[in-house]
């Protein structure tokens, strides 16, 4: 039996090829980072208040992500929050790599030092925003990796179908490093999605998926601990959370299972040619999906009330069983069976047919949805005899 390594070696793309698919970085939009001896050598993308470049430091070369305090945008917040949201990326990145959690993006060093982000932070609330020097930036340096997005691209273009064990390797791959960040630091992402997961070469050789961008993370101090804020992506952040439904708090472990919704999306895409799941509602099955464990599995991750999604631990049990092929997640009958024998039955029942079911003697009474004398719904077709039958148009007959 094949353990959890091997199917990844077999779905994820081989180091070498992984090297091969690094985006190289547009030279047409370099910028000059001389001052802090960095060459930069193309740009790779930008996202809301910051860009990404590829630069060599050393004989290395590693993905640059220039967070800008001269931020001009309409809406942008200010110079003092950009770098207090910065620093504390920075920091919270720290806490979980000296916790040892393995899954996400390691942050190799980030320029200027602390001291001088702070002294930044003191004087942009005196500086306006236009008069802020552009060379105020904070840059943090971490290895060159794969968006996820490419790589599901890559993989829908093939026309490869994944099997229930390569998925539930893929999955536990992804779900892994969630499960220590909320256990080991009791840090909540709030931002998962395919644009902030990576595809990185281990130290091992291994190509493995790394969490990015805790641009918007948040350290719970407790259980009895709320948010208030709405925070998230479309399509990836719970119903809950983005339809303003914070002012009344999220608890800890509430945020912990809008990390789990995310995740589940990304696997319901994973299953569905890119596209993403309803978010309310009932979910139909995925059109790759390989076996009903699976679709009950995301049903459950994309529940609409946070309650009810499951924890991490007991997903990552499932998973684990997946890919050892001795499930317990059993469905709650066969669907590829007649429906006679979905209900337990050796043969269909006549008693209910509608032909020998006794019809009621008299007249059917005509009633409407809507109200007791109301119009027709749209679309319902209803002659004139119909409506002069009803008492609210009980009109004298006219004799001619």
């Amino acid at each position: 039996m094949a353990n959890h390594q091997q199917i990844l070696k077999g779905v994820y793309p081989s180091p070498e090829r992984l090297r091969a698919l690094l985006p190289k970085g547009d030279a047409r939009y370099r910028t000059d980072l001389s001052s802090y001896d960095l060459q930069c050598i193309g740009y790779i993308g930008s996202g809301l208040m910051a860009t990404v470049y590829r630069v060599r430091k050393g004989g290395k070369e590693y993905a640059c992500k220039v967070t800008s305090l001269r931020y001009t945008n309409t809406g942008a917040p200010s110079a003092s929050d950009i770098a207090q949201r910065t620093l504390q990326e920075i920091k919270l990145t720290q806490t979980l790599m000296r916790d040892h959690v393995h899954g996400i993006m390691p942050l190799t060093e980030y320029l200027p030092s602390e001291s001088k982000i702070r002294e930044y932070i003191n004087k942009a609330n005196r500086i306006p925003k236009a008069l802020i020097p552009p060379d105020w930036m904070i840059l943090e340096l971490m290895p060159l990796g794969l968006p996820y997005t490419e790589f599901m691209n890559n993989l829908f273009c093939s026309g490869k179908r994944l099997t229930e064990s390569q998925w539930a390797a893929l999955m536990l791959d992804l779900i892994q490093p969630v499960q220590y960040m909320h256990k080991r630091s009791g840090i909540i992402h709030r931002d998962l999605k395919p644009g902030n997961i990576m595809l990185i070469i281990h130290e091992n050789g291994q190509v493995r998926a790394a969490v990015a961008d805790f641009n918007v993370s948040k350290a719970f101090a407790g259980k009895r601990d709320y948010d208030y804020t709405k925070v998230g992506s479309d399509k990836y952040a719970h119903p809950r959370i983005m339809q303003h439904e914070t002012r009344l708090g999220v608890r800890k472990c509430d945020a912990e299972n809008a990390d789990i919704y995310a995740i589940g999306q990304i696997g319901y895409q994973l299953l569905n040619a890119g596209a993403t799941a309803p978010c309310r509602g009932y979910i139909p099955a995925p059109k790759n999906t390989p076996s009903v464990r699976v679709t009950e599995l995301l049903r459950s991750m994309l529940s609409d009330d946070l309650q009810k999604i499951p924890n991490c631990d007991s997903i990552v049990s499932t998973l684990r069983n997946m890919i050892s092929g001795n499930c317990s997640v059993k469905p709650p009958y066969d669907y590829s069976a007649p429906k006679h024998a979905q209900q337990g039955r050796s043969k269909p029942r006549h008693q209910g047919h509608k032909y020998n079911t006794p019809k009621p003697h008299g007249k059917k009474k005509r009633s409407y949805p809507n109200n007791q004398y109301g119009s027709p719904m749209f679309g319902q077709q209803i002659s004139m005899t119909d409506i002069f039958d009803e008492p609210f148009f009980n009109l004298p007959k006219i004799k001619f």
